[in-house]
């Protein structure tokens, strides 16, 4: 009879953990963590939220970003760079865009990265372009470019 008080203690305990951890469940407390919401998130805003340029679609292959550039607004734009972490792209005089429209972009120089390990990226970008009457204005995302690594 001593022993059922310690497997009745066990029991109970076992049932308070199981509530608890189903309503850290139900609460959203233990949602995507990590790469996998970094990715969701970055996705949805560089899709759809980012102005004047948003970024369509993107992967890194070793040490290459490749990004499919958009421009949301109305107006023609002169995209004069840009910056990926600590890496510029210089895209001289600059490449015009209508509105609307996406071009491809390729950006060496970053961290290697390779896909093998399911390693992921997370990167800053900022835009640098020139509107036809104001120069030099810049966008810096609220959300990182990320992903996991190709090949």
């Amino acid at each position: 009879m001593r022993g059922q008080g310690s497997v009745e203690y066990l029991v109970l305990f076992a049932i308070v953990l199981v509530a608890a951890m189903l309503g850290a469940i139900l609460l959203g407390g233990l949602t995507a963590t990590g790469s996998v919401a970094d990715k969701a998130e970055s996705s949805m805003y560089w899709t759809t939220a980012a102005k004047p340029f948003g970024i369509l679609a993107w992967g890194q292959a070793n040490d290459t970003l490749y990004i499919s550039v958009v421009n949301h607004g109305q107006n023609y734009l002169f995209l004069r760079e840009i910056r990926v972490g600590n890496v510029t792209a210089s895209l001289g005089p600059g490449w015009a865009w209508r509105g609307g429209t996406a071009k491809n972009v390729s950006i060496p120089g970053l961290p290697p990265c390779s896909g093998g390990g399911y390693e992921s990226f997370g990167y800053n970008v900022t835009f640098v372009y020139d509107t036809l009457d104001i120069p030099g204005q810049s966008q810096r995302g609220e959300k990182q470019v990320a992903g996991y690594c190709a090949f």
